[in-house]
């Protein structure tokens, strides 16, 4: 099912003339159910949201479909390390046998309660992250389609996997 559940308080806004969800701290949405990450696409796929984020923080998520723990890396996120976007990917064709993760991190911060369109994509060979239009990381170290975890949360507004739970704020 790719139904969506909000968890937490759902709060819609005006934000600067556009309707916006906005994620407090404490909201996510999820999407269908562990096993919805499957009908996902593996081969290539772009993943691309315009947010405007009120606090940086150490692991933010705006899209997330992974498990990261430990050794244990899989899935993909869209999201931001502290005050800059980042795009993180493992494939089939990369890591050991539990997968490993590339991050893509722009090099340089973005701007707090600004709207900013950030967008990754993969084509089978290359990584690539754009903020605002603009390609600021490639990478061509994965190979091949996504690496599934068993089952993970699809989530909108948050990094979500089996232990660990970051909300996005903005």
């Amino acid at each position: 099912s790719m139904d969506g559940v909000v968890h937490g308080k759902t709060i819609f806004a005006e934000v600067d003339g556009t309707s916006a969800f906005v994620m407090n701290g404490s909201t996510f949405l999820l999407v269908g159910d562990g096993e919805t990450i499957h009908s996902l696409p593996s081969e290539s796929f772009t993943v691309e949201a315009w947010v405007q984020i009120d606090a940086p923080q150490e692991w933010g998520g705006i899209v997330s479909a992974l498990q990261d723990n430990g050794s244990l890396e899989q899935g993909w996120v869209l999201g931001f390390r502290n005050d800059r976007f980042s795009f993180g990917l493992a494939t089939e064709g990369y890591g050991d046998a539990d997968g490993t993760m590339t991050y893509l991190t722009a090099p340089e911060s973005f701007e707090l309660r600004t709207w900013h369109h950030v967008a990754g994509t993969w084509d089978g060979s290359t990584q690539r992250l754009y903020v605002d239009g603009v390609l600021v990381a490639e990478d061509d170290t994965q190979e091949g389609a996504v690496r599934w975890p068993a089952t993970a949360t699809f989530a909108f507004g948050a990094y979500v996997d089996q232990d660990e739970r970051y909300f996005m704020q903005g």
